[in-house]
């Protein structure tokens, strides 16, 4: 109890203005919605109109992509006039039966889209074709802009700008909910935090508990599919639990296994919603096979997917249906991250905080949470990065037989996750020579280590060139090569004119501020908070490389950092660039997460171990309020998810 009134006063200000900002931030981040409709796909309107006057109709074909309608919305254009115009939408069935009639008064001089709603929700929809049909009562003429679709059916040619409005949310309610919910959970939660600051709880801990606590609110918060080719990712780790670890591929040359037909049902990826999987939730797997492609996640080797493939396996002992299997694959993925960056930061002698602000960045969460393998890719660069600071710093004793197979495990994962990291595969040579036991056991495990590198990154790199097709027009992977080995000067123009042009948007990229499809905006406020708090802990940080000058070490982790930067860029030069493209396309800031915290460490000396553990007990304060930002931070982030996907 002592601890906690030590440490509680110098809290509380600080505890009280994230308080308000959160308030603040929550209203805010509500704000940006005025209204929550489920509602089909909107058609590319153009610019004629179907025009009626008086006594005229007009009949639209459309299918119900959901089990039932409460009512349409169309896109109408009235004239000024002296009246209001009266609009009666009728609903039929495939059959010609009517289900459903309203009467719709319309203002003068309106034009957007027009919600009708029905007197009751028609059920029992799902996949059926139905016929809505506008009549005009009144003089004034009414005219009913014309769209295209792609899946919908015509009508004698034309289409006008129907859509479905599935379901409505009762904004109050939700609003009220978040509300209340929000901040009682934040005085839990921050309460939790307190305790274990005062308590002075190893941090490693302290990330597990913010780790599962916003972990989670991220799971609820993100859907499923909701994160860019998440299909694929799943598709390949169930494949994966087939037996699938080399895919097949179709005629044109793409990735893929014979996997249940309806697997993926319910995806709609960046138009996904948090209702979408709950319909989704009671499919079962069907037990018709088809050959399905993933291509782009056949180019990865099947150890980036241990986890998802594990959970996924263990998933089918319980349940057949598609959405369960998923999850399954997304928790075990997220659990496997957890447990690995623990440990990281539990034996990583220096930068513990940094490393953990950096983990707990929105963009980093938003991986973590999906069937993706950046989280795992970069839960194992933190682990492997770990390992060798602690063996070199830490450890005295020579390596143990357990230690030599961990070695040799992060090596191989680090060298099959994705081959863009291998560079980061040299940091083994933080190892002493002393740790080995002798000169010839040193370089006999140089040797060794060298080989599986090679074996594991060169080996893969040649099984998926075989899934190496075009994903983009213009794309031409064979030419790209040529381009880069014969004119190497003009293509690290090509680089740094990218890092140039698309620097600024890759940094707020990495920090998180496009989410899911990339139509989740997270608030500028809300990254400033996460990049000051890594900004604030490392500023705090003394004790790195342990008061050495580490000049060997810091250049050794700079070069590392450096070649897998340039690898990025190449292998989406290669991959995603057309031909003579003068910008490198499709590089995204989570790519170069991992590559973070060892740049931060290159840059930075240390003092004496002696002076910062006295700053650090001075310090105990300043963490604890530290811990309250990023949670802030997860919190506001999975509100703004919540709002973009509710409905």
């Amino acid at each position: 109890m002592e601890r906690i009134k030590c440490v509680g006063p110098k809290i509380v200000l600080p505890h009280m203005i994230l308080t308000i900002l959160l308030v603040l931030m929550f209203q805010y981040i509500m704000g940006q919605r005025t209204e929550y409709y489920d509602q089909s796909e909107e058609p590319i309107w153009d610019a004629s109109s179907e025009i009626l006057c008086k006594g005229d109709v007009y009949k639209q074909n459309i299918t119900c992509a959901k089990d039932g309608i409460v009512g349409v919305s169309q896109y109408i254009e009235t004239p000024a006039a002296v009246s209001d115009t009266e609009l009666v939408l009728t609903i039929y069935d495939a059959a010609g039966a009517k289900i459903a009639r309203v009467r719709h008064m319309v203002e003068p001089d309106f034009m957007g889209y027009r919600d009708i709603f029905l007197e009751e929700p028609l059920c029992g929809l799902k996949g059926k074709r139905l016929i809505c049909e506008y009549r005009n009562l009144t003089d004034s003429r009414l005219m009913l802009k014309n769209g295209h679709y792609e899946d919908v059916l015509c009508n004698m040619g034309k289409n006008i700008c129907t859509r479905l409005i599935y379901r409505v949310m009762d904004m109050s309610r939700f609003k009220r909910t978040v509300y209340i919910g929000g901040i009682m959970l934040w005085f839990a939660l921050s309460a939790v935090l307190l305790i274990l600051t005062a308590k002075k709880v190893k941090p490693e801990f302290v990330f597990v508990f913010l780790y599962l606590s916003v972990g989670l609110l991220y799971m609820a918060a993100n859907p499923l599919y909701g994160v860019p080719d998440e299909r694929n990712h799943f598709l390949r780790a169930y494949g994966i639990t087939e037996g699938d670890f080399i895919t097949g591929r179709d005629e044109y040359g793409k990735g893929g296994s014979m996997l249940p037909e309806n697997i993926a049902y319910g995806n709609r990826d960046g138009d996904m919603k948090l209702p979408d999987v709950g319909e989704a939730a009671s499919v079962e797997l069907s037990s018709r096979k088809c050959f399905i492609t993933y291509g782009n996640t056949a180019l990865y080797s099947p150890f980036t997917y241990t986890a998802q493939a594990i959970g996924i396996w263990i998933g089918k002992l319980f349940s057949s249906r598609a959405v369960f299997l998923a999850y399954s694959g997304r928790v075990a993925a997220w659990l496997m991250v957890g447990i690995l960056l623990f440990l990281s930061i539990r034996y990583i002698p220096f930068g513990k905080y940094v490393l953990i602000g950096i983990s707990l960045l929105p963009m980093n969460m938003h991986e973590c949470i999906s069937l993706a393998g950046d989280g795992f890719t970069y839960a194992v660069t933190m682990a492997f990065l770990a390992f060798v600071l602690y063996v070199r710093y830490t450890q005295t004793h020579k390596l143990s037989v357990r230690q030599y197979g961990l070695l040799y495990l992060l090596l191989f994962y680090l060298a099959s996750c994705k081959i863009v990291y291998m560079p980061f595969c040299i940091l083994a040579f933080f190892i002493p020579m002393e740790r080995f036991g002798s000169k010839k056991k040193y370089f006999c495990h140089i040797v060794c280590a060298a080989l599986v590198v090679a074996i594991v990154s060169i080996g893969w790199l040649m099984i998926s060139s075989e899934f190496l097709v075009e994903f983009r027009p213009g794309v031409d992977s064979a030419q790209q090569i040529r381009y880069v080995l014969s004119n190497p000067t003009e293509y690290v123009e090509i680089v740094f004119r990218t890092i140039l042009e698309k620097g600024e948007s890759l940094v707020m990229n990495m920090l998180g501020s496009s989410l899911g499809y990339f139509n989740v905006r997270v608030n500028i406020g809300i990254l400033v908070m996460a990049a000051a708090s890594i900004g604030y802990v490392y500023g705090k940080e003394e004790l790195l490389w342990m008061g050495e000058r580490a000049v060997y070490q810091r250049m050794l982790m700079m070069a590392a950092c450096a070649s897998t930067a340039l690898l990025i860029y190449t292998s989406l030069y290669v991959q995603w660039t057309a031909v003579g493209e003068t910008l490198v396309d499709g590089v995204q800031g989570r790519y170069f997460l991992p590559v973070v915290l060892p740049v931060l460490l290159s840059w930075k000396g240390g003092k004496k171990k002696a002076a910062v553990q006295a700053e650090e007990n001075q310090e105990r304060s300043g963490i604890g309020v530290w811990y309250l930002v990023l949670l802030a931070v997860g919190m506001l982030t999975a509100l703004t998810c919540l709002a973009h996907y509710i409905i």
